[in-house]
């Protein structure tokens, strides 16, 4: 597939989401929860792989920098998703 990654962040359920839409289809192709364990690893400049429901999934990008954006939001939200799903401390 031909496609455009993002990143979804759902503040309600402190749900993050990895979607691939199909350019030519114009449908979803892949929507992955980031579950607390998600892992998205760079395998090289311009590739990364990252385990989904149904197998490995790789993504490559275009250019370095699109990759390197698109992994430091994609990290960032998960990032945020679990401090929020943390316990609190004053509890």
């Amino acid at each position: 597939h031909c496609g455009i990654a993002t990143v979804h962040f759902d503040e309600s359920t402190k749900i993050v989401a990895l979607r691939v839409t199909d350019l030519k289809s114009k449908s979803l192709v892949i929507d992955q929860e980031c579950y607390e364990s998600f892992a998205f690893d760079r395998l090289s400049p311009f590739f990364s792989a990252f385990e989904a429901d149904d197998g490995i999934v790789g993504l490559c990008f275009a250019e370095d920098f699109d990759m390197q954006g698109f992994t430091k939001m994609l990290l960032s939200c998960c990032s945020i998703a679990k401090s929020m799903s943390a316990p609190s401390k004053n509890n």
